[in-house]
């Protein structure tokens, strides 16, 4: 069974490039372009993996983290792909929560999401 993986980002072209990178890859991938958008995806979806912006209208990527965090039974690895690496808290970082700034190689970011995933 696919793998399946959430990208939540407010550019469309990074979504279309997110989407297309890992269904070739092989996973089943759901977009976002906002906070609410993808606190309801993830609650109906249930990623096995989400790629997040850290900064995305209708609350920043902290507080989709926070939620989703609070609302599913499990622990998904979150990827912070941001422009912003230094925003984001260090405090959040456990052994599924990983960053890396924009823009980042494909290799890297297949790397590092199968990485969290193992």
């Amino acid at each position: 069974m696919a793998k399946k993986l959430l990208a939540v980002d407010d550019d469309p072209g990074t979504l279309d490039f997110y989407q297309i990178v890992f269904e070739k890859a092989g996973f089943t991938v759901e977009v976002a372009a906002d906070a609410t958008s993808a606190i309801m995806l993830c609650v109906d979806f249930k990623p096995d993996i989400m790629l997040l912006d850290w900064e995305i209208p209708g609350g920043g990527g902290r507080m989709v983290f926070e939620k989703i965090c609070g609302l599913l039974a499990k622990d998904i690895p979150v990827l912070f792909v941001t422009g912003c690496p230094e925003k984001v808290d260090a405090a959040i970082f456990t052994g599924t929560v990983a960053v890396l700034q924009k823009p980042v190689a494909i290799e890297k970011l297949v790397l590092q999401v199968n990485s969290l995933l193992k």
